[in-house]
């Protein structure tokens, strides 16, 4: 998703220090003061909001990213960028924990969530700058839980609707676009993927740039199906993209 300009104003807030009447180190200090303060108050904010969950932030100081707030000149400009994607992936994970089919319950120990790759503990903060991160339910029938059938022709999974997680995704909008991240259904393939014997299609797998789409050898008229791996249903997480108005 896209939204314009004016639009991702709202995702934006400005604030002026006065440092009238002080001279250049005690400006410098007055402005750093505010700025701690001011991540010190989001972050109380933030964490009474989601449950505890404590935004990651980025600081550029003068045009210098990563710069201390207290390296700012007295005319000098802070600039505080707030990260969401760990409250998102924690909602996105929850959301689906909570609304899929309830058995034996071992499809959710295999929820993961890949961040440039590899796979990242539930209870780890993501990396910090991370720009994208993929949830993906990695039981080997996951995507029978997705879009089986019976032998009848009826849906494999009677406690909730077909295409669970892709209802998931959509369901998520409203909750992930207000922290700035658009939640996506797809299908992956994961490492040590579930094999199974089928005629080879477009496949997404993970690469050095996020997921890659590739289109694998077709079969041949009268020979067997090939080996190929089992795809994932995924919810891929990424930025809200701003454009022009």
């Amino acid at each position: 998703m896209a939204i314009t300009r004016g639009q991702f104003r709202n995702f934006t807030r400005e604030l002026e220090v006065g440092t009238c009447g002080l001279t250049g180190p005690a400006a410098s200090r007055r402005l750093a003061a505010m700025a701690r303060a001011h991540i010190a108050e989001v972050e109380r904010q933030q964490a009474a909001r989601s449950g505890g969950v404590v935004p990651d932030h980025t600081t550029t100081v003068d045009g210098r990213p990563g710069a201390a707030p207290e390296q700012v000149r007295p005319d000098g400009v802070i600039l505080i960028a707030w990260h969401y994607l760990t409250e998102a992936v924690i909602r996105a994970v929850t959301y689906i924990e909570e609304n899929g089919p309830e058995r034996k319950g071992g499809w959710k120990a295999s929820i993961t969530t890949f961040v440039d790759d590899a796979a990242v503990p539930r209870t780890a903060r993501l990396p910090a700058g991370a720009t994208e991160a993929v949830v993906v339910v990695r039981a080997d029938y996951a995507r029978r839980l997705e879009v089986g059938k019976r032998d009848s022709g009826g849906p494999f999974v009677l406690q909730v609707p077909m295409h669970f997680v892709e209802q998931a995704a959509v369901a998520l909008r409203p909750v992930l676009r207000p922290l700035g991240w658009e939640p996506r259904f797809t299908y992956v393939d994961v490492p040590d993927a579930f094999a199974l014997s089928v005629e080879a299609t477009r496949r997404r797998r993970f690469g050095r740039r996020g997921i890659v789409t590739e289109r694998s050898q077709r079969r041949v008229a009268g020979s067997r199906d090939i080996e190929s791996q089992v795809r994932y249903p995924a919810i891929v997480i990424r930025p809200i993209r701003a454009t022009r108005s």
